[in-house]
């Protein structure tokens, strides 16, 4: 007879890389860059506050092109410092339709 531990199965958790993500439709255009980063910043405004409050470390924000996840989009991952200054890097992720 095998014996379960009451957290068996459970996830473990690692508050410490927990983070707020956020995915939107953009419009803009992706080149020139600056004008969907400029977006991006905008956005990120509205999730910095509610970051900073739970006290998570890091956010993404992805400008997506389309619903369905398809083309190319954008992801800015923004990073706190323990001064509680974030800064941010972006990737452009490509995936095709099946």
């Amino acid at each position: 007879m095998s014996r379960r531990r009451p957290d068996a199965g459970a996830e473990p958790r690692f508050p410490d890389q927990d983070a707020f993500a956020l995915e939107y439709i953009s419009t803009v255009p992706r080149v020139p860059p600056q004008e969907l980063e400029r977006e991006v910043l905008e956005v990120f405004e509205l999730v910095r506050p509610i970051s900073e409050q739970w006290g998570l470390p890091t956010a993404t924000v992805s400008a997506l092109r389309s619903a369905d996840r398809t083309g190319t989009w954008d992801v800015f991952a923004f990073k706190r410092s323990a001064s509680g200054a974030w800064s941010h890097t972006s990737q452009a992720i490509t995936r095709n339709k099946d």
